[in-house]
């Protein structure tokens, strides 16, 4: 009687138990089949309730994580996938997703320290040889990624994006006919897709052959007509050869898929602006002060814009916005100089000469550069002509 009811409570046990294992790999499956759909914040909650049931279930934990990722919530992916490394040490899979969640939340030593792991564990892994190499090539250790792309490629023949960043780090590295014949490449691989032709384009304008550049860049826009590199390129090269009005169409193109696109807006600014279409120039430089206002580049082109219809205390306001930043590298030192030369200009136009000449003295601290450049380029740059011929003038610029 005794060992009868011990059957039937090992029986019941048996069936609860695997009502309990069975429950949770329905919910697991439940999870992955929202997963499946796109349907990322239903996935989530099964995935975690699979997790509640069963805290050491790596299916649910690996694909709880690709769904952070998928949702773009990289930190809380990397989180999950620390988790998963501390089950399960040596899985490469996980040491690969860490790397990725840490590459895409800028953290590249990190990264490069997982994803190495990752390509030590398991030698065949063409996307982790790919992110490893984005990251040094972010790095601009263009040797090591040029090395670790040829390894994805090595591995996985066909590795389309492989081949397009590998072609990047030649070209930074000044090797442009090999850049090019793996652009072509690429461009084998996946004809309908436009990146290749859009590399090769910016490589022939680079090699000053235009016309090809030009068959290149309407080949990337048939293959996506909103690319807005090939919109902002074939404007460049329609402005070089002063065809002024296929420009504009060009940068209005791109204007009417980005209506505040900060390259269209400002290139079609300038060009109105040089060319004295103040009326068209003005409501394209307030939606830059709207948009874009942070842009050291902006205050310059807005004060050109005051300073063509005369305007000098409007100058000085945005230069003096555009100083008080507190950046200090060479690009913002360069705009910071060039202010200073536009604020001796607004300084000329209100006849006040010692201001002006402080301004330049403190432009050519900044940048030295712009003695030759600027202030002694007549052609360029005739407002200075006042000056010029000034004592003081001379003894700032050396003559």
């Amino acid at each position: 009687m005794q060992s009868k009811k011990m059957l039937i409570f090992l029986v019941i046990l048996s069936i609860l138990w695997n009502f309990s294992c069975n429950k949770e790999e329905k919910i697991f499956k439940q999870g992955v089949e929202h997963y499946d759909r796109g349907e990322f914040s239903q996935a989530i909650f099964f995935f975690r309730k699979a997790i509640d049931l069963k805290p050491q279930y790596e299916a649910a934990y690996f694909y709880l994580g690709r769904t952070y990722a998928k949702k773009h919530r990289y930190a809380q992916a990397k989180q999950i996938y620390e988790k998963m490394l501390a089950i399960n040490p040596s899985s490469s899979k996980v040491l690969y997703n860490l790397g990725f969640c840490y590459f895409k939340l800028g953290e590249l030593d990190k990264a490069l320290e997982y994803l190495k792991r990752a390509i030590d564990n398991k030698a065949d892994m063409p996307q982790a040889y790919f992110v490893y190499a984005y990251c040094l090539q972010i790095k601009n250790n263009y040797d090591l990624a040029i090395k670790n792309y040829r390894k994805a490629i090595q591995i996985k023949t066909d590795y389309y994006d492989a081949y397009i960043n590998l072609g990047q780090a030649l070209e930074a590295k000044g090797k442009f006919e090999e850049a090019m014949v793996e652009y072509k490449t690429a461009q084998e691989l996946a004809p309908q897709r436009a990146e290749a032709f859009f590399n090769i384009a910016v490589i022939n304008m680079q090699k000053g052959e235009k016309d090809k550049a030009l068959q290149y860049l309407n080949k990337t826009l048939s293959k996506d007509p909103k690319h807005r590199g090939a919109y902002l390129k074939l404007g460049k090269i329609f402005s070089e050869q002063k065809d002024t009005q296929a420009a504009i169409q060009n940068w209005e193109k791109l204007r009417d898929i980005y209506p505040n696109d900060l390259a269209a807006l400002y290139n079609l600014s300038n060009l109105y602006l040089e060319d004295n279409q103040i009326k068209k120039a003005r409501p394209l430089i307030m939606l830059l002060k709207k948009y874009h206002h942070k842009e050291l580049k902006i205050f310059l082109l807005v004060s050109n814009y005051y300073h063509l219809i005369n305007q000098p205390d409007k100058m000085l306001e945005n230069i003096n916005l555009l100083l008080k930043s507190d950046r200090t590298d060479y690009e913002a030192n360069f705009y910071k100089s060039m202010a200073r030369i536009s604020a001796a200009i607004a300084y000329i136009l209100k006849k006040e000469f010692d201001k002006a000449l402080t301004e330049i003295n403190l432009a050519l601290i900044l940048n030295p550069t712009i003695k030759k450049n600027v202030l002694l380029n007549k052609k360029d740059y005739p407002e200075l002509d006042p000056l010029r011929e000034t004592k003081e003038f001379k003894s700032i610029v050396g003559q």
